[in-house]
């Protein structure tokens, strides 16, 4: 429990000593331009998760402390991520699915700690988030690539049409069998009018 304690403090003492130095180091007025790029507009993804993750761990606190703190810190933390990724299709880019596989299996991780109060409840959470999640992402980008837009069937030969294709080959064949064959009629009478002597 001592060393704990002495951690503790060293950490404590640690950030105490790096704030105090940095603001003891300035020789100058601070102005708008030292907190231009601090907007939260920019880190929204960052402080929703930090958010969720601040709100569940007060509620962990209030609740009795302890390991209770961690595990709806990580609820709240997985949730606010999942909720984001949700609203904000373009978040990470192309690891927008990723992302969301990993929010889940963090929020299934805390469910299943909570529910099983063991480590291997929070193994199993993880691995039904994110695993369901991943199921998910497959079989959403599935369905609409392939499912309906699945090719017409063939077209189907009707006895009608079959009688009516084979009459028109046999009138071609006709026609072609006409062009074949020598004049006759009216030139063929005029050539035997002719005496070959």
């Amino acid at each position: 429990m001592r060393l704990n304690r002495l951690v503790v403090l060293l950490v404590c003492l640690g950030l105490l000593f790096t704030l105090a130095s940095t603001s003891l180091a300035q020789e100058r007025t601070p102005n708008k331009n030292d907190v231009k790029g601090l907007n939260p507009k920019h880190n929204r993804y960052v402080l929703s998760v930090l958010g969720g993750a601040a709100a569940g761990a007060g509620l962990g606190f209030l609740l009795g402390g302890g390991l209770k703190t961690a595990k709806l810190a990580t609820i709240g933390g997985g949730a606010m991520s999942t909720w984001y990724l949700y609203g904000h299709r373009t978040t990470f880019g192309s690891y927008h699915n990723m992302a969301m596989i990993g929010s889940n299996a963090v929020l299934g991780t805390g469910i299943g700690w909570t529910i099983c109060d063991c480590g291997n409840g929070a193994a199993a959470g993880a691995l039904g988030g994110g695993g369901a999640t991943a199921i998910w992402q497959v079989v959403k980008h599935d369905k609409k690539t392939s499912w309906n837009q699945m090719p017409p069937p063939p077209p189907t030969i009707q006895p009608d049409d079959q009688t009516q294709d084979s009459k028109k080959q046999d009138d071609k064949k006709d026609d072609k069998k006409q062009t074949d064959q020598p004049a006759t009629g009216a030139t063929a009478s005029v050539g035997q009018g002719k005496n070959p002597q």
